[in-house]
């Protein structure tokens, strides 16, 4: 184990090793890296910044990027090496490779190796997701079910949305015991044992930790659960998450199409197992851990966005869909076990994801790199237009589609997920203050709290144009400045 821990840390450094080289601060960084703050816990995830203030025996951080990346890294390499002895055991060196890295076969995941600070968290509930399975297999049934409990509780209270990739590894696990014919009955109270670490571990989380740090902000990047129209609430969440993997996934709108091609996988893999299985065993327990298998596949597809589908609104940001990762590597496992050993040459198909995948994180590195440079320039040129207003005097309102790099332009056609991957700082939320300020211009945000009037028309052509230049016109009225990138020509 210890070459494939070698093998696999190698190789998961040269999936982040663009985003290493890119050192770009990503969206919340720059609040972070400008004031020291941490702020997880009012989020519902007390443990991250408990965490993080560990790391640095203080409340106040600072930058010390690449280091969060680098314990990142290795939490991430550690976690599959275990995943690898525990699922695929005996196996040889190139077949662990293969199946552990379809982890990184999801473009959305690149945003968490994208962050500064919130990588090591992120990578901590991702590992812990990927441990579970292997760290409660064994021992005291009291043991493994406090154990159990405890890390599911420890995700919630890192990021709460890799609980769908937890549910994801227990899928795998029950795949896992039929594959090795345990009997029904072993199975059947594994499975009903984690069902109840499942749901301790949630009634811990939602019962206790949640309402004692959760700030009760319903904000639309930050939706608490929904209590109204559940039904309703999971099928409108579904459709948007359906339509945001279809347009962002593949080009050419086929994100449902590929999914629904790997599905066909891991359902026909999933049912050669379970025909093995029945081959093996009957009675009525067989027939409902039968019946079970089949599903399997389903709910994985379905845990993609999984607990997400209950809050009240969709949380459309490329992290939220991290179980697509669980999914990848369930369904490439199922594939390595469900083929016969005359046909397990074809295991090397995998190769064809993993090393798309990894062409996309270098072509997403230095998309994201060659964005920043247009965006710093951006700053500088209208801090120079506004040199005469005092710091923090104005609010910026933001008008048309700001210039794109070349780079990132180019690179979109081939990869439309950079389009929801690469931030916008020039559009009407609250980050673009934060990336002005790291770039040396202090103005305010006009949130809805302020009672500032949003409304371009109100201000486009209604007065003389404060500013222009190449990429953008600028209209001021009293304390609101426009920067319309549409560059409007009043008639």
């Amino acid at each position: 184990m210890k070459s494939s821990f070698r093998s696999l840390l190698v190789c998961t450094v040269l999936f982040v090793l663009p985003l290493l080289l890119a050192n770009i601060y990503y969206i919340d960084d720059n609040g972070r890296a400008a004031l020291g703050y941490t702020n997880w816990g009012p989020d519902g995830r007390p443990l991250a910044d408990i965490m993080i203030k560990a790391l640095f025996l203080s409340a106040h951080i600072s930058d010390i990027f690449p280091l969060p990346l680098i314990l990142g890294v290795l939490i991430i390499s550690a976690s599959l090496t275990q995943f690898a002895r525990h699922f695929l055991p005996d196996r040889p060196l190139s077949t662990i490779l293969l199946v552990t890295l379809t982890f990184f076969c999801n473009p959305y995941l690149a945003e968490i190796f994208s962050y500064r600070f919130d990588v090591l968290t992120l990578s901590a509930a991702l590992g812990l997701s990927l441990l579970y399975c292997c760290w409660t297999d064994y021992g005291k049934t009291w043991i493994r079910f406090v154990t159990g409990t405890a890390i599911i509780v420890a995700i919630y209270c890192l990021y709460q949305t890799v609980i769908n990739i937890l549910v994801i590894m227990v899928i795998a696990a029950f795949f896992r015991q039929m594959e090795r014919q345990l009997s029904p009955g072993l199975i059947l109270i594994t499975l009903c044992r984690r069902f109840g670490e499942l749901m301790a571990g949630t009634i811990i989380y939602l019962k206790l930790i949640l309402p004692s740090t959760f700030s009760g902000k319903s904000e639309v990047n930050h939706p608490v659960l929904a209590t109204d129209n559940l039904l309703t609430t999971i099928i409108n969440n579904l459709h948007s998450y359906s339509q945001f993997i279809n347009d962002t996934l593949v080009k050419h709108q086929g994100g449902m199409r590929f999914l629904m091609l790997i599905l066909a996988v891991a359902v026909i893999a999933g049912l050669t197992i379970t025909v093995r299985y029945l081959r093996q065993h009957r009675g009525a327990v067989t027939l409902l851990l039968c019946f079970a298998a089949v599903v399997a596949p389903f709910i994985a597809v379905f845990m993609i966005p999984g607990s997400l589908l209950l809050l009240q609104n969709a949380l459309l940001t490329p992290r939220s869909l991290v179980g697509l990762s669980g999914f990848m590597l369930l369904s490439a496992w199922l594939l390595t076990m469900a083929l016969p050993k005359r046909l397990k040459p074809l295991t090397w198909l995998l190769m064809i994801p993993v090393i798309q995948s990894l062409v996309f994180f270098y072509a997403y590195g230095n998309a994201l790199r060659e964005q920043a440079k247009f965006n710093d320039n951006l700053v500088q040129r209208i801090k120079s237009d506004t040199h005469e207003l005092d710091y923090n005097s104005v609010y910026f309102i933001y008008s048309g589609t700001p210039p794109h790099s070349p780079v990132y332009e180019n690179s979109l056609s081939n990869y439309p997920v950079l389009a929801v991957l690469v931030p916008d700082y020039f559009s009407n939320w609250y980050w673009p203050v934060g990336n002005m300020t790291m770039n040396g211009l202090q103005q305010r945000w006009a949130s809805p709290a302020t009672g500032v009037n949003v409304n371009i028309a109100h201000y486009v052509c209604q007065t003389n144009p404060y500013a222009s230049n190449q990429d953008y016109k600028m209209w001021k009225e009293d304390s609101v400045v426009v920067i319309d990138f549409n560059r409007t020509r009043c008639q």
